[in-house]
């Protein structure tokens, strides 16, 4: 799963590589309908909307409604549509709603020694490092939610 801004700067396959398997389900919450303009390249993906915007589409058959309570109502339709796992891959929005809402059992951090210029800022979260892996010059934070 990513959020609007993820897909319109980023647009990700979010598919497998490197690995045998069937792909993922490929998610997007656009609560404020930031994507209403963009036919999706792939008709595999799900696009999560707010109501009022989603009625005003003409083009939505990959598009589904969510309420204001956005993370809460999302999570009632994936279960819905028989999904019991998901992995929120980003952007910083759309992850930090999560860490909010303490909706996160796992989560994987990627450091790198490298100097970044530019782009968003990594979103806030606490957690328990089970494990830390070095590959090359990065590393990668393993932690536990808190809470669980």
């Amino acid at each position: 799963m990513i959020g609007a801004n993820t897909y319109i700067l980023d647009n990700p396959s979010l598919n497998v590589r490197n690995w045998t398997g069937k792909n993922p389900q490929k998610i997007v919450l656009d609560p404020d309908g930031k994507l209403r303009e963009y036919a999706l390249e792939e008709k595999d993906w799900w696009v999560f909307t707010d109501e009022s915007i989603l009625q005003q589409m003409k083009n939505n058959h990959q598009r589904k409604a969510i309420r204001q309570d956005i993370i809460p109502s999302l999570l009632e339709n994936l279960y819905q549509l028989n999904m019991q796992s998901i992995l929120v891959e980003g952007g910083a929005i759309t992850l930090q709603s999560f860490i909010n809402a303490n909706l996160w059992d796992e989560c994987h951090i990627i450091q790198t020694e490298n100097e970044l210029k530019e782009g968003v800022l990594a979103p806030t979260i606490k957690g328990n490092i089970q494990n830390v892996i070095h590959l090359g010059t990065d590393t990668i934070l393993c932690m536990n939610n808190l809470s669980i």
